[in-house]
């Protein structure tokens, strides 16, 4: 796909678009070095706009609004905002969003951590949470429904405010965050109900370590489910069933291989939720969107 890219400002590295990672290969990490040569071989930047099959727009939506709208443009919105915004481009990739929404132009996208952390695989029956749920009453609910159930062994980091209160670059944020990682990796499953927005990093993160989300599922995004049967690889609990939140990881443990469901999720998460192992797998829905939205 030939692609072109309006001038960006330099901003915030979170406010960037996911597709910033073949846009600018600078914005990202080295460690999705070794994936980039993949996902440039399904792009190529142009620089005049009416050689391009898409417009990408290299901000999130969030920050920017873009002046030129049409059936090529591609905007992300990697936020916990939006849920149910659709800002009109031709293709729009919201992390937060309603899985029932039906647009034509909406391609429900993962969130993408930029890290790739992995500890090898665990055994036991065991759930974390490290985290603030403050006034959230799903979260509220999920939490004390673990901790009620007696069948269950919970390990939970309850935060008395959101990121522990930390700002970039306190001297306690290494420690807060790596709290954070330790928690997913020291569990076989972690709870990941919605946040300010209709989704949960936590699940994509979950997966990247090799381990198993518990998913309440409050009609949440499930990116490229054509491709990946969700229920096999995670407890999807039905929003309106938190309160029998035990029986539903009770009975998924005691049916599935869960170290196999480990490897499986890493690799998911490799091959569809990683930063470009998104965009690859994003490359063939977006062509078949434009081409669509141009003939309707």
């Amino acid at each position: 796909m030939k692609y072109y890219t309006p001038p960006y400002p330099i901003i915030k590295h979170h406010d960037y678009s996911p597709f910033m990672a073949i846009v600018d290969p600078t914005v990202y990490p080295c460690e999705f070095e070794k994936h980039r040569t993949s996902c440039n071989l399904k792009y190529e930047r142009v620089y005049d706009i009416d050689h391009a099959d898409a417009i990408i727009m290299p901000l999130n939506l969030r920050y920017h609004k873009p002046d030129r709208v049409d059936h090529k443009t591609i905007m992300g919105n990697i936020s916990d905002r939006g849920s149910d915004e659709y800002p009109g481009v031709g293709i729009y990739l919201p992390t937060s969003w309603y899985h029932s929404m039906k647009v034509q132009g909406v391609i429900e996208f993962p969130y993408m951590t930029p890290y790739a952390d992995y500890r090898g695989f665990k055994h036991g029956l065991s759930i974390g949470f490290c985290g603030w749920y403050a006034d959230q009453s799903i979260r509220v609910r999920t939490i004390n429904a673990a901790k009620d159930d007696k069948r269950l062994l919970t390990n939970f980091i309850i935060r008395q405010q959101f990121y522990a209160g930390m700002t970039s670059g306190h001297p306690d944020e290494p420690k807060v965050i790596e709290d954070y990682r330790n928690n997913i990796s020291d569990n076989l499953y972690t709870l990941c109900p919605r946040g300010m927005g209709n989704t949960s990093m936590r699940l994509y993160e979950t997966m990247m370590m090799a381990r198993i989300p518990i998913l309440i599922d409050t009609d949440c995004p499930r990116p490229f489910d054509h491709i990946i049967n969700y229920d096999e690889h995670m407890v999807i609990v039905p929003e309106h069933a938190v309160d029998k939140l035990g029986d539903y990881v009770i009975k998924f443990h005691e049916s599935h291989d869960v170290l196999q469901v480990q490897k499986t999720n890493r690799l998911i998460w490799e091959d569809h939720f990683s930063l470009l192992g998104a965009i690859n797998t994003a490359h063939d829905i977006i062509l078949d969107k434009i081409k669509n939205i141009t003939h309707s």
